[in-house]
């Protein structure tokens, strides 16, 4: 306990936001590790407050991504979710509910993760740029398929090779397919994953810029 105290002083002297807030949210996740819910909160609660405090948008985002993951390690699933819901740039709020289903799964809880996956996937279908769109979404049907939900799986992938049609820079379109071809192998699709991973070896060819 004393330990957790301590660490908890040390980290709300540090002047820099953006570590003190990471600091303040492993501290969060540390005492939550140890039964101290109720401080867990708390603690939680004066990272994400202090947030406010970064001056840079992108890295205020990055570090209430970084509480959510280690709330979500720590078990504190609806706590990480509240967080998350804070996060206004969705291919990191896709990223962080993707994780939260995971670990939803390895605790057995495969209906809460099947509905965290589902709203992942809400939010992926957000995305206007179709570079994000497809790999959100390739993103979203390997969580469907650790919930048990292959059939939305299917559906899922079968938007993010869609998407994958609108990109118009051959150097993207190839990894983005790469990506959706492995979530095509997940959900069982291997006929469909050899379509695409062959599209992604004539769009390689089709890159001029040799970098």
């Amino acid at each position: 306990r004393q330990v957790a105290k301590s660490a908890e002083v040390a980290a709300g002297q540090i002047k820099d936001p953006e570590y003190r807030e990471r600091a303040l949210a492993e501290v969060a996740g540390a005492l939550a590790r140890a039964g101290k819910i109720d401080r867990a909160r708390q603690v939680t609660e004066s990272a994400v407050s202090a947030t406010k405090q970064i001056e840079e948008s992108w890295m205020r985002v990055r570090v209430l991504g970084e509480v959510a993951a280690v709330l979500t390690r720590a078990g504190r699933i609806e706590e990480a979710l509240d967080v998350a819901d804070q996060i206004e740039d969705l291919w990191l709020r896709v990223r962080v509910m993707v994780e939260v289903a995971d670990v939803l799964v390895g605790v057995s809880d495969v209906g809460w993760a099947r509905q965290v996956a589902r709203s992942a996937e809400v939010d992926a279908g957000k995305f206007k740029d179709p570079e994000y769109r497809a790999r959100a979404l390739a993103e979203v049907a390997g969580a469907l398929v650790r919930v048990d939900d292959v059939g939305r799986a299917r559906q899922v992938t079968e938007k993010a090779v869609i998407a994958t049609k609108r990109i118009k820079e051959s150097k993207y379109c190839v990894w983005v397919l790469v990506e959706v071809a492995g979530a095509l192998v997940q959900v069982g699709d291997v006929e469909r994953a050899r379509q695409v991973a062959k599209s992604a070896e004539v769009a390689a060819g089709q890159i001029k810029d040799p970098e």
